[in-house]
């Protein structure tokens, strides 16, 4: 039997993603999304975690809530560069 303990988010229209309002709660929920990730590939395959995805980082959207990404900051910089001059 398993039990989801979730941390307290509201939903963010702007990204359709999970959003956090402080930086307790998307600190607890990088964490957890941490350690399930972990826990599944050690009980998956326990020999080698290369190419695993995972989330790594917190960055703020326009909307001003907090998300997880698995990106590097240049990575999720130069993404969002993009994305502005398109909808621009």
């Amino acid at each position: 039997m398993s039990s989801f303990k979730t941390v307290s988010h509201v939903w963010c229209d702007a990204c359709g993603k999970r959003g956090f309002t402080d930086d307790h709660d998307a600190e607890k929920a990088l964490g957890r999304a941490r350690a399930r990730r972990e826990r599944w590939a050690d009980q998956n395959n326990p020999a080698s975690r290369r190419g695993m995805k995972r989330e790594n980082r917190i960055y703020e959207c326009p909307e001003g809530l907090l998300h997880l990404t698995e990106q590097s900051r240049r990575v999720h910089n130069a993404r969002a560069k993009h994305w502005s001059e398109v909808a621009a």
